[in-house]
């Protein structure tokens, strides 16, 4: 007779002692039935730690087994970083080192980024944007929009865009949606365009982008912004003109980005005026032609001259020309001071004329017992030479023609004229001069020897006369000649003055420069000798 078993199930004591039944249908167990009543656990958990026991029952009653102790061994996975704090260079990679130990093994490894409270979950199947920049150097002039290409590529979605700007002393600022002057920067069009660059634009720029995941930026592109305020030079610092005469103040301007307007500003006697292409009697001062042309120089136009050329940056200057004008009144000068003739011959009365500009009209005054009388050309008793040596030809002195003369010449500047000529004429009587002698017939011998003894005595005091008046006309040449040397020693000496002066004002230009220098560069400027230097160079 046989008394097989008809029902088998298992009972787990935990450590709290609490008592489970395990049957053929518990979740997790294979086993425990009448076919199989041995108990598989088929994915061991903590709650699996206990005391199992085996049950059978059949028609006389139930048996069980010893209890069989079940120790689970594993624990949650331990994760340690080598470094609780990071400290990275802008824009540098970084490896935040993880290291986990787990029984049994880990499944799976993720990262959370807790940022303001915000808790954002990063596996490996999540990555933050991709952001690229085209070029790594761009270069614009200074006022031409100029674009930063950026692309970028990003799963999750993007959530921002936006720029920052390292200047060269490492200041940072961001440009975002919304900054005045820009375009761009936004998720579908993240590159930066600078409508208006000037100089404080330039700079190293990074493209940023952001996701659910986080941000990242670009490698760092390098923008660079050319220009200045114009280069002004002029040909030479002094110009010495003749009084109507044409002359070219040659100006050359060099600008980046180009300039817009040139003017020419003229000092005289500490007041500065403005010489513009409109000005009358001028050509040049335009963008193409920036010289300055004078039409008909005259004293008016004496004074320093300074070039200057304006574009969007600024202004530029040249340094000052200083233009003289050589121009005076009339240097009149007379050969002879005193001139005596006898009566019915002729006499010139010399003078010369040394004029810049050139005399245009000479004229001379006659004065007698204060009667002044004006001589021109055309009168029929006087002759006349050329401009420069006027001689006033009387061509049969009379005891009027006696009187003072003084020689005049007229030009640009005013009127000039000589020291006063004296001309007497003699008038020779025959009754006062020469005396009758009446002697008796028988005496004729003795008045003929006394008319011949008059003769040789007037004819010698007519030779000794003529040898006087000659040395006189001698002395008075050489005098004329002194005169005419000392003018040319005058006009020698006023364009030394201006020379000394066109000196005094290099002298003064180039100690303002050596202070300027003194001040602002003496530790890292390399001063280079004939090399011009330009303010706010780099």
């Amino acid at each position: 007779m046989s008394y097989c078993h008809r029902f088998i199930y298992w009972t787990q004591e935990n450590d709290y002692g609490e008592i489970f039944t395990i049957n053929s249908k518990a979740t997790g167990y294979e086993g425990g039935n009448t076919s199989v009543p041995s108990l598989t656990i088929s994915y061991p958990r903590f709650t699996n730690k206990g005391l199992y026991t085996c049950y059978a029952r059949n028609v006389l009653g139930l048996g069980f087994s010893f209890k069989i102790h079940v120790d689970v061994k594993g624990d949650v996975p331990k994760v340690s970083v080598d470094s609780l704090n990071y400290k990275v260079p802008f824009g540098s990679s970084v490896d935040l080192n993880c290291t986990v130990t787990a029984f049994p093994n880990h499944t799976i490894t993720f990262w959370h980024r807790n940022i303001n409270d915000i808790i954002t979950t990063i596996t490996q199947d999540t990555e933050v944007p991709l952001v690229e920049v085209n070029l790594a150097y761009y270069s614009t002039v200074y006022g031409t929009a100029v674009t930063l290409h950026c692309e970028i590529n990003s799963d999750p979605q993007l959530v921002a865009v936006y720029w920052q700007k390292i200047t060269s002393r490492g200041f940072r600022s961001t440009i975002s949606p919304g900054t005045v002057g820009v375009q761009g920067l936004n998720l579908t069009h993240p590159s930066l365009t600078i409508e208006f660059p000037v100089t404080s634009d330039a700079g190293e720029y990074i493209c940023f982008a952001v996701n659910a995941i986080g941000s990242s930026g670009s490698l760092p592109t390098l923008l660079k912004v050319f220009g200045a305020t114009p280069v002004v030079t002029v040909s030479s610092d002094s110009f010495l003109s003749n009084y109507g005469k044409e002359l070219t103040l040659h100006c050359n301007v060099t600008s980046s980005p180009v300039h817009s307007e040139v003017i020419w500003k003229v000092k005289q006697n500490g007041v500065v005026r403005t010489i513009t292409s409109q000005t009358s009697g001028i050509r040049g001062v335009t963008k193409d032609n920036p010289s300055l042309t004078i039409n008909f120089v005259t004293l008016s136009d004496d004074g320093l001259y300074t070039c200057c050329a304006t574009s969007i940056i600024g202004t530029g200057k040249s340094r000052s020309v200083r233009l003289s004008v050589d121009a005076a009144l009339p240097y009149v000068s007379v050969v002879l001071p005193t001139y005596s003739v006898k009566e019915g011959n002729g006499v010139s009365l010399v003078c010369k004329v040394i004029s810049s500009p050139r005399h245009t009209h000479v004229y001379w005054h006659k004065e007698k017992n204060t009667i002044i009388s004006v001589l021109k050309e055309g009168n029929h008793r006087y002759t006349w030479g050329n401009n420069s040596r006027s001689i006033n030809n009387i061509q049969s002195g009379t005891d009027r023609d006696s009187g003072h003369y003084t020689c005049f010449a007229i030009n640009a500047i005013g009127v000039g004229f000589s020291r006063t000529i004296n001309l007497e004429v003699v008038t020779i009587s025959e009754e006062s001069n020469e005396k009758t002698i009446i002697i008796k017939d028988d005496n004729s011998k003795i008045l003929e020897e006394v008319n011949k003894e008059r003769v040789k005595l007037k004819e010698g005091y007519d030779k000794k006369f003529k040898m006087v008046g000659r040395k006189m006309d001698s002395i008075n040449f050489d005098n004329a000649n002194v005169h005419e040397k000392n003018a040319a020693l005058h006009k020698e000496l006023r364009k030394m003055t201006e020379e000394i002066k066109q000196i005094e004002t290099g002298v003064t230009e180039g100690i303002r420069m050596t202070n300027w220098n003194e001040q602002y560069s003496r530790k890292k400027n390399i001063k280079i000798h004939n090399l011009e230097e330009r303010r706010f160079e780099q």
